[in-house]
């Protein structure tokens, strides 16, 4: 099923906790240099074939994390964080090894379904994937072949509240959402 990202609802609840999470931790941003900013990587990994060829769905997803990297830096750059877009091509051999790996999204190297609590599927896909079956995701009950730029927002969102979180030494702990388990825990949560 392909649903549009008219779909899915805003949380601006994940904008309240990156203030509460400022507000409580004191970080005071002004005057860092580009070198001393926290950064949020999205890699976004796809088919591209020996003639430059895509599927539609990687296509689409490619708008999507162009968009949503927008979206992301306008909103974090008050926060002192920088978002960086890296775009990984899979040969048609890759591909055919592992076709549930094309189309796949990482923010600073978790992977959007692990942050999201996400389910990965499949499906049969166009010409370009040879009928193979490609990555789907599904979100609050929701299928997706092409990942919605606020899919990557929010997860993206969600890395970014990481990012402001400190450690014994006053520098921030760069990896994904506590929730997904693979961030260290602060002082305060052992």
């Amino acid at each position: 099923m392909r649903l549009s990202s008219r779909n899915i609802r805003p949380s601006f609840c994940i904008f309240a906790i990156l203030g509460l999470i400022l507000l409580l931790q004191g970080i005071t941003l002004a005057a860092e240099t580009t070198a001393d900013r926290p950064t949020l990587v999205i890699q976004w990994q796809r088919l591209v074939t020996d003639k430059g060829q895509t599927c539609q769905r990687c296509g689409d997803t490619g708008k999507s994390v162009r968009r949503a990297r927008k979206q992301l830096a306008s909103a974090l750059k008050p926060l002192g964080i920088k978002v960086v877009l890296e775009k990984e091509r899979m040969s048609h051999d890759q591909f055919l090894a592992a076709p549930a790996e094309s189309n796949r999204i990482y923010l600073n190297g978790c992977s959007l379904e692990e942050i999201l609590q996400a389910e990965v599927g499949s499906s049969v896909c166009c010409d370009a994937c040879e009928g193979q079956p490609c990555r789907t995701v599904t979100v609050d009950g929701l299928t997706f072949e092409t990942i919605p730029p606020e899919l990557i927002v929010r997860a993206g969102l969600l890395v970014a509240a990481d990012l402001l979180r400190l450690n014994d030494s006053g520098a921030a702990i760069p990896c994904c959402p506590s929730a997904s388990g693979c961030c260290p825990k602060t002082p305060e949560e052992k």
